[in-house]
């Protein structure tokens, strides 16, 4: 049996703390003119990687010079808030939104960043908070790519019949990983998202997803046990004395993070071909595009390879920042609260990941 699949409700957690760049203090801002004051930089050899793209070269040099690389605030959830009471909170709005009692989800797929503890996954943490006795449950890491990587996931089971409804849930807590010395943190907010996805008429929902990897980047973007860098500095701004060894989010290799970025309009060439090169799809009848904006130049620059006006782009990358896996979900919840997506709508979704693995969803928006 083959029907099609799609997202029956959406819910988002999104902290109330907001920390604008004036959270960094002049003292560390003037020591980000090393590699990482900006990871992409006209001009750089990226390495391995091919030259960087017109397109990236043109948008990056707006935020040139910029120490925030454009972004303008984030959001911080308490030190006190596990990533498992954010997932929760999302998950029960999903739930709600999509009207599907707790008892009728089949699977529960979750990704967290960090989790609650190193192991096991926060699902089944998940899991027993929500009541979802009928449910099976697991982890998925594909990093920023997760949700992307749960929604095929899930389509796959819903259209062929192996399941009724699926419950995915990400979150990201920066907050809890991140060096607010480096200039990498400008970068990095706090939420959390949820999607319930359910069965509905072939020809809506997701029509078509495409999914691949590039393992030349397997050490662009790690989570690894350390000592804090740069102690004295972050005594004198934010008054931490920590000195045991703890996980922190770091790009430990520059020539890959930049070659990890040059690749980001290669592989949107990619999807073009896959997603408009057979005629099926042509970019002028996509209503929406949601990416999981990484960074500011992101999202333009995948439209403009695609061929999508600009002003057909959703996301929060200048009030949110980067939530990871959850940018793109919460900006797929944003776009239905502005009425920006009705039923009918052409919606293509892109996103990427550490490691790195990316890809693209077209669907039909079925409400």
């Amino acid at each position: 049996m083959i029907r099609g699949s799609t997202i029956l409700g959406l819910g988002a957690y999104i902290p109330d703390e907001v920390r604008t760049n004036a959270f960094w203090p002049d003292s560390i801002v003037k020591t980000w003119h090393r590699w990482e004051k900006r990871i992409v930089t006209p001009g750089v050899d990226p390495g391995d990687a091919p030259a960087m793209h017109p397109v990236l070269a043109e948008e990056t040099a707006k935020i040139e010079g910029d120490p925030f690389a454009g972004m303008r605030e984030r959001r911080v959830a308490s030190p006190e808030m596990r990533p498992s009471e954010m997932e929760i909170l999302a998950a029960r709005r999903a739930l709600e939104a999509a009207k599907v009692r707790p008892e009728d989800i089949d699977l529960l797929l979750t990704f967290s960043l960090p989790a609650d503890t190193v192991s096991v996954s926060t699902c089944f943490r998940v899991q027993h908070a929500l009541g979802l006795k009928n449910a099976r449950s697991m982890g998925i890491n594909a990093f920023c790519h997760s949700f992307m990587t749960m929604m095929d996931m899930a389509h796959q089971y819903i259209a062929s019949g192996a399941l009724q409804r699926v419950l995915l849930v990400v979150s990201t807590k920066y907050s809890d990983i991140m060096d607010y010395t480096s200039s990498i943190s400008v970068a990095a907010g706090d939420g959390a998202a949820a999607a319930v996805m359910g069965p509905c008429p072939e020809g809506k929902g997701v029509l078509l997803s495409r999914q691949f990897t590039d393992s030349f980047f397997h050490d662009s973007m790690l989570v690894l046990r350390r000592a804090p860098l740069r102690p004295k500095a972050r005594a004198y701004a934010f008054g931490e004395t920590q000195t045991e060894e703890r996980f922190y989010f770091t790009m430990h290799q520059p020539e890959v993070a930049r070659a990890a970025v040059a690749a980001v309009p290669l592989w949107g060439e990619r999807l073009r071909a896959e997603f408009f090169g057979g005629g099926r799809f042509a970019p002028g009848q996509v209503n929406l595009l949601v990416t999981n904006a990484a960074m500011v130049w992101y999202s333009p620059v995948i439209a403009r390879i695609f061929g999508i006006p600009l002003e057909r782009i959703e996301d929060n990358i200048l009030t949110l920042s980067n939530m990871g896996a959850a940018n793109l979900p919460i900006s797929l919840f944003t776009a239905l609260e502005k009425r920006r997506i009705g039923d009918g709508d052409l919606v293509m979704l892109m996103s990427h990941g550490g490691g790195a693995s990316f890809g693209g969803i077209m669907l039909r928006w079925h409400a």
